[in-house]
């Protein structure tokens, strides 16, 4: 054998070896490390402290991952179960993850964190320290979901859904809209919220997120919260959440309802266009949106006959219910001081950045609004009650 051919064998003969050594160090064993998979964030019972909730997957409880192929079954808790619900309190939100990390035998992974829930009562007081640190933390998504909860975020993260794993999985159900077209939900990921809350001249806004009383609760939309830059400064209900979804020109299924001669009617928009401008008149300004959509008529069995003049009626009366809808949303929330839609963006760059945003908020609250809706039914023949 040929001193090359030695050689050669006996690099084949350590190799194995060596790329062992290499990777060792690198190796997690999966069933020694937990995932968290949502969080929420509350005011602590300190004064300025913070409450985090973390709800933790933990693969070495789950059957088939654990030593042995064993492993806990059920829901969440702080049970035996696949899930746990940690809580703990620190002067900042970093502290209080090292204080959960400490207490666990497992490794504590946050680079899965799918949502992100914020108590109403600390989103009323600001958010931007804590988001400016969510942004800054390399352990956590920027594409992680964001969402306000109606008291503590426990609440919402401790309830056990009966066709999930748990109630972070059904908070991405609800926030993507798997299974469902909901526009009562309008979804929104950590960076664009960020962008939102520091873009000149428009706000962000947050979906709510609660839970229904008594033993069988379990997780519903309960509108949006609408913010003016870091801080909430009111919220709208589902309904008014559809239409302001509708106006940002998120392609939903939007169901609108119109009365006719005593019978009520539905409709599904299936191709709205809106159109958004800001105009003066002296120093007022004057919110003009237009409507115009297509739609999906949904008909009673015991509604009136669909002559071409009740197709046409319809017509009239879809509009004027889109119109009214669109008025009282538009006052409401520019009352509230926030400008989801953006009014104050055109302003600021109409006047090439040099705006005064300041003495345009004053202004906005009082602006005058002017709406046009022109909807018309395009396709029926689909029975609904």
């Amino acid at each position: 054998m040929s001193p090359r051919a030695r050689l050669l064998l006996v690099v084949a003969a350590f190799l194995p070896v060596l790329l062992a050594l290499a990777t060792s160090s690198d190796i997690r064993q999966v069933n020694r490390v937990a995932f968290v998979t949502a969080m929420g964030i509350e005011e602590g019972e300190e004064e300025a402290a913070v409450k985090v909730h973390l709800l933790v997957a933990v693969p070495s409880r789950t059957p088939g991952l654990a030593p042995g192929g064993g492993g806990g079954g059920g829901g969440g808790g702080t049970g035996g179960g696949p899930t746990v619900l940690l809580t703990e309190e620190g002067a900042s939100i970093s502290e209080a993850v090292e204080k959960a990390k400490a207490k666990l035998e497992w490794e504590l992974n946050l680079g899965h964190s799918k949502v992100i829930m914020f108590a109403d009562s600390l989103a009323e007081k600001g958010l931007q320290h804590d988001l400016d640190f969510l942004m800054r933390w390399e352990e956590i998504q920027v594409i992680s979901m964001l969402g306000v909860t109606p008291g503590s975020p426990r609440k919402v993260l401790e309830q056990k859904p009966l066709l999930t794993a748990s109630s972070a999985d059904h908070l991405v159900d609800i926030f993507t809209r798997s299974g469902s077209r909901s526009p009562q939900v309008m979804p929104i990921y950590l960076w664009r919220f960020y962008a939102l809350s520091q873009e000149p001249g428009q706000d962000g806004y947050l979906p709510i997120i609660g839970t229904t009383e008594g033993g069988d609760a379990k997780l519903v939309p309960m509108g949006t919260a609408l913010f003016h830059q870091w801080r909430m400064v009111g919220r709208i209900n589902e309904s008014e959440t559809k239409t302001l979804a509708l106006l940002m020109n998120q392609r939903l299924e939007n169901l609108v309802g119109a009365t006719l001669k005593g019978d009520r009617f539905t409709m599904i928009l299936s191709e709205a266009h809106v159109d958004r401008r800001l105009t003066w008149q002296g120093e007022s300004p004057q919110l003009r949106v237009s409507v115009r959509s297509g739609g999906i008529l949904q008909e009673r069995r015991s509604a009136l006959p669909l002559t071409t003049e009740v197709i046409l009626a319809l017509d009239e009366a879809f509009s004027r219910s889109v119109k009214a809808e669109t008025e009282v949303l538009l006052r409401k929330i520019a009352a509230m001081g926030s400008d989801p839609l953006g009014f104050g963006r055109m302003y600021y760059n109409a006047t090439w950045g040099q705006a005064d945003l300041a003495w345009f908020a004053e202004r906005y609250r009082k602006a005058t609004v002017e709406v046009t809706a022109n909807l018309e039914v395009k396709h029926r023949g689909v029975l609904g009650e």
